[in-house]
């Protein structure tokens, strides 16, 4: 024990005093948890290495499992960051984005029952001076206004109780959630145009929310384990959804992305366990690890996208119906991860991009593709819904 403790002081005294532009390495070195006693388990072949880059902070090691990365001020403990990565050899954090301005900051790295520590400094022209920040609170939400824009942001950001510790307590927010498109200071009107990382994570009694057309980013575990959330109203304005955004969101039975949203971050609606249809846009070109496991009840997606992106092995349920556009059948089937699909149907008309149900129709009147939809054996349009045979192009199929 005493070992280590005199290798944490001598980080310390390594750690150079202020951040320029330069790079500046930050010392990380093993720490046991307090109450572990003797267990060493930050026992690893040499340690991450971390530097500080113009305001990026980089920790460059192969990380063979998920990693937990937290960024605290040094001498109050506050909590500024914390995020969890997937596998991953190199995890980079743009202190800018995160609001982290100058002042002195405790980094903590854990992965695979191991722990790293170290101290880093951020000085004038080193990262993002915030300046001019204020909060306001509307129906329980603490909203940040900076500039002339206003993002949602989690109540431990201005030193209120976490989710974490008050989940048992009665929610200091309506169940029905509807975010506004601006919020109000001095007479001033801020557009709200973020969700920011866990603002709604463990609201557990939350049961739907409606976003408006102003926000285009809903950050990482945004509505993490929300699991009493039924509805979710999503606008077109939205560009990109986080890492565990949705996650463990028990009680959602469908989701649609709009058309705008770009990328789909890992584990996005990982443990959704109730959904049984997604809709995705053509707009999307990423889909991250697990965006859609753990969801035995999926039976049916419908993705609008012409051109197949390569997805991973494991982002979905693979044993419920992938719906693609017409004449994009055999594309899907060669194309990396969508062709793990059981069953692969092209039945979305060209020019369509879902209705509010998210359902396609069988037949639509006057199509020239109508041999392309799927029929029962008496000949009667169906959506493939239940397990059986069924007629496609003229063809048996089985659907499981």
């Amino acid at each position: 024990m005493k070992t280590r403790i005199s290798l944490f002081l001598f980080a310390i005294l390594l750690l150079p005093a202020g951040l320029c532009q330069a790079r500046t390495n930050i010392p990380l070195v093993k720490d046991v948890p307090k109450g572990s006693g003797d267990d060493d388990r930050a026992r690893d072949p040499g340690a991450p290495e971390a530097w500080l880059d113009d305001g990026v902070l980089t920790i460059d090691f192969v990380f063979e499992s998920p990693t937990r990365v937290v960024i605290r001020e040094r001498d109050t403990q506050a909590l500024f960051y914390v995020e969890y990565f997937s596998s991953s050899d190199m995890v980079s954090i743009n202190l800018r984005d995160q609001h982290i301005g100058i002042g002195e900051y405790q980094l903590q790295v854990s992965f695979a029952g191991l722990w790293w520590k170290g101290l880093f400094s951020v000085e004038e022209g080193g990262a993002h001076t915030v300046t001019n920040v204020r909060y306001v609170k509307l129906d329980g939400t603490y909203y940040r206004l900076e500039g002339e824009q206003a993002t949602t942001i989690r109540p431990e950001v201005v030193g209120n109780r976490s989710r974490v510790s008050s989940f048992c307590w009665e929610p200091d927010y309506p169940i029905h959630m509807a975010i506004p498109e601006e919020v109000f200071q001095g007479g001033v009107a801020y557009p709200v145009v973020g969700i920011e990382r866990g603002t709604f994570r463990y609201c557990y009694e939350l049961v739907s929310i409606t976003i408006p057309p102003t926000v285009t980013d809903i950050g990482n575990v945004a509505f993490y384990h929300c699991n009493k959330l039924q509805q979710v109203s999503l606008p077109a304005s939205v560009t990109r959804i986080g890492i565990n955004a949705f996650c463990d969101c028990a009680a959602l039975t469908s989701i649609d992305i709009p058309e705008g949203v770009q990328t789909i971050g890992e584990g996005a609606f990982q443990g959704c366990s109730s959904l049984t249809r997604i809709t995705l846009p053509e707009s999307l070109t990423r889909i991250g690890n697990d965006a859609f496991k753990d969801i035995s009840t999926l039976t049916h997606v419908y993705c609008h996208a012409k051109v197949p992106f390569a997805i991973d092995e494991h982002a979905f349920n693979y044993k419920c119906i992938l719906h693609v556009p017409a004449g994009c059948r055999e594309d899907y089937m060669a194309a990396d991860g969508w062709k793990n699909f059981a069953i692969i149907v092209d039945n979305i008309p060209h020019g369509m991009t879902g209705d509010e149900t998210g359902l396609m129709p069988a037949v639509q009147n006057g199509h020239d593709g109508a041999s392309e939809r799927l029929y029962d054996l008496q000949g009667h349009p169906a959506d493939g819904t239940q397990p059986g045979i069924y007629i496609l192009n003229g063809k048996k199929v089985l659907m499981k």
